[in-house]
């Protein structure tokens, strides 16, 4: 074999783990940020639905911070979006408590997702109790949170 035909070899070598190292960095890649994407392990369940508006619950969300009391996410989702001051929400994030010893929730947080891809937050401190009404939303996730 002439000198050549060494470094011939040796470029194709080269080339060869220089390849296999962009692989295998690109599938290191792509699996951290799988990882890191699921910061928020969720589980959303249907529960019901009424005309255009299905709600969800994440069932992992739910937490029993005192005796009597219970906190989640639920989420509301529009088909046909919902219009509402020029803006078109895709679907809502609604973060609560909710009083198991009486039928009060209040809410503390919610997450509009709009069509446009955006996202307006807006969270309450010491919100007010309310009551909660036969029949609504609200009474199925108060419901199946504090059963």
């Amino acid at each position: 074999m002439n000198l050549f035909a060494v470094r011939k070899e040796k470029t194709k070598a080269g080339e060869i783990m220089s390849r296999r190292l962009k692989i295998a960095s690109t599938l290191f890649s792509a699996i951290l940020l799988i990882a890191a994407s699921d910061t928020k392990n969720v589980e959303w369940i249907s529960v019901i639905t009424v005309n255009d508006i299905q709600m969800s619950i994440d069932t992992k969300s739910i937490e029993y911070p005192a005796f009597q009391v219970a906190k989640g996410w639920r989420k509301y989702e529009f088909d046909p979006p919902m219009k509402q001051d020029l803006r078109e929400f895709s679907a809502v994030h609604v973060y609560s408590e909710e009083d198991c010893a009486g039928d009060k929730f209040r809410v503390l947080e919610e997450i509009m997702e709009l069509t446009d891809g955006t996202t307006d937050k807006k969270t309450y401190t010491d919100p007010p109790w309310e009551n909660i009404a036969p029949g609504t939303f609200n009474q199925h996730f108060h419901s199946f949170v504090c059963k």
